[in-house]
Formats: C-alpha cells, sequence, structure tokens
C-alpha cells in the first residue's frame, strides 16, 4: 500500500526527469547534426533548440528536470573534453543548472505564479524567457572557458540571442501541438 503511494507521489518527477533527459539529448543530438550541414558565422548556432528544451524542462519540471540535464552535461562534457577533471565539470553543471532554476523559481515567485504557472501571461513567459537566454548564456559561456580552455569574447550577446532563438522555436511548436491537438481531439 505505501509503495503505491510512493510511487504515485514520485511518478511525476520520474517523468519530468526522464523525458527533459531524453529530448534534450536528442535536440542536442540532431543540433550537432545540423550545424555540421549548415554554419553559420564561424560555426555559430543561430537558432539553439536544446536551450528550449531546458527552458521548458525546467518550467515545467523544476528541479527534477535539472536533475535529468545535469546526468546528460555531465555525460556530453565528459565525452567531449576527457583531458578536463570530472569534479570540475560536475561542479560547473551544477552551478549553471542551480542559477538557470533560481532564475526561473524566483522570476514566477515575484510574479506570483503558482507551480501549475497558472496567470502566466505570455509577456511575462516572453520576458522569462529572455532572462533565462541572459543567464544560460554568461552560465555556458563560464563553461567554455572554464573547460574549453579558450575565451570566447563578446559571444555572450550572440549566446543569448541564439538561446532566446532556440526557446522561441520550441515554445512555437508546443503551442502548434496544442493547437492541432484541440482542433482534432477537442470533443
Amino acid at each position: 500500500m505505501r509503495s503505491k503511494l510512493l510511487i504515485r507521489q514520485l511518478s511525476p518527477h520520474f517523468i519530468a526527469f526522464f523525458l527533459t533527459a531524453s529530448f534534450f539529448y536528442i535536440f542536442l543530438l540532431l543540433q550537432r547534426g545540423a550545424s555540421d550541414y549548415i554554419k553559420g558565422m564561424n560555426g555559430f548556432d543561430w537558432v539553439y533548440l536544446p536551450a528550449g528544451i531546458a527552458f521548458v524542462g525546467i518550467l515545467i519540471g523544476g528541479l527534477s528536470a535539472v536533475l535529468g540535464l545535469f546526468f546528460v552535461l555531465i555525460t556530453n562534457y565528459t565525452i567531449n573534453y576527457p583531458d578536463v577533471y570530472l569534479p570540475v565539470i560536475v561542479l560547473l553543471v551544477m552551478f549553471s543548472m542551480m542559477v538557470q532554476l533560481i532564475v526561473i523559481k524566483s522570476y514566477l515567485y515575484l510574479l506570483g505564479i503558482g507551480k501549475n504557472l497558472e496567470g502566466l501571461k505570455h509577456i511575462q513567459l516572453i520576458g522569462l524567457a529572455l532572462l533565462f537566454s541572459l543567464s544560460h548564456s554568461l552560465c555556458h559561456h563560464l563553461n567554455i572557458v572554464t573547460i574549453a580552455g579558450h575565451h570566447v569574447g563578446w559571444a555572450e550577446s550572440m549566446i543569448t540571442l541564439s538561446t532566446f532563438l532556440g526557446i522561441f522555436c520550441i515554445l512555437i511548436l508546443l503551442w502548434s501541438f496544442s493547437k492541432l491537438h484541440n482542433y482534432f481531439f477537442a470533443g
């Protein structure tokens, strides 16, 4: 009896963890594949879709989604930068994820928006996306400088733009799916 109750209480957390981790990883692979064929300004990706997945995951899933992103990013950085000491990677990714979680939760708290996101208006969501994009780009730049060992200069503004465009594309995609679902399955 207690195990069924525990499973029922933990199920949303496991779902948020696995969905965020799997979709983030899939979109990360798609992004890499697309950027191999389409090169922007010195290999820069103008639309970074994994950031949109991270944004939606953290917005809806909270700490469970952060843990999913944490494990995917640890694996990604460890594979791409095998010479970097693992505790450094863990601390940087943990710091980045916690900053992004705090940005989202603080923004929602200041607006008086609850866990179910009821009352969140479109313009507030766009403001949150801009704030998340800025925090994501600063944390990403910190990770690149520390892990890869090269300074990327004025790239924060470019990373902020690509992150925001990625979030915007994912939000439009989710909105389109909801409209299609309502059109075909609304009774």
